[in-house]
């Protein structure tokens, strides 16, 4: 689950079965507060069609990072990979594949951002889950991925769902 700024507007992924047990699609939701209570959930505008989940605004609110198996930009088929969508004007812009500095053969998941526009993440490209941590350089591009250093990564449990902090 998450907010924008403001609070007024959520955003949360559903499937029918348990994921990943089932694999199943996962459809990413949105709801507005109004006066009267929450909204009708309703699918967002960039989702539906392929399975999309976590998704995680930034601090500001202008972008939406997410989870998807959407296929990659080459056409090939993909595990949960990461993607973002920026806010314009007129709604959520195209998702766009955060690329293979970011995503690997694995999956991909729960991403959070600072304020800084870092990406952090789970995956389980090394074959257990460990929190990773990927740099937007100016162009907008994201630097390689890295694990996050210090004692957040262990050998004897699986590390995701990082929640990281506006400030880092």
């Amino acid at each position: 689950l998450s907010f924008t700024p403001s609070r007024l507007r959520a955003y949360w992924s559903t499937s029918k079965g348990w994921w990943p047990g089932t694999r199943e699609r996962a459809t990413i939701m949105t709801s507005q507060w109004r006066p009267s209570g929450w909204s009708a959930p309703q699918v967002a505008s960039f989702s539906g069609v392929h399975s999309d989940m976590d998704p995680a605004l930034s601090p500001d609110g202008r972008y939406l990072v997410f989870s998807s198996e959407r296929p990659r930009p080459d056409g090939q088929a993909a595990k949960m990979d990461l993607w973002i969508a920026k806010r314009g004007l007129r709604g959520w812009g195209e998702p766009r594949h955060l690329g293979a500095a970011v995503n690997s053969a694995g999956d991909e998941l729960y991403p959070s951002t600072d304020r800084q526009g870092r990406v952090y993440f789970a995956s389980d490209r090394d074959g257990e889950f460990d929190i990773y941590r990927s740099e937007r350089l100016r162009n907008g591009d994201y630097a390689p991925a890295r694990k996050v250093e210090g004692g957040v990564n262990t050998a004897e449990r699986w590390e995701f769902n990082p929640e990281i902090s506006p400030d880092g």
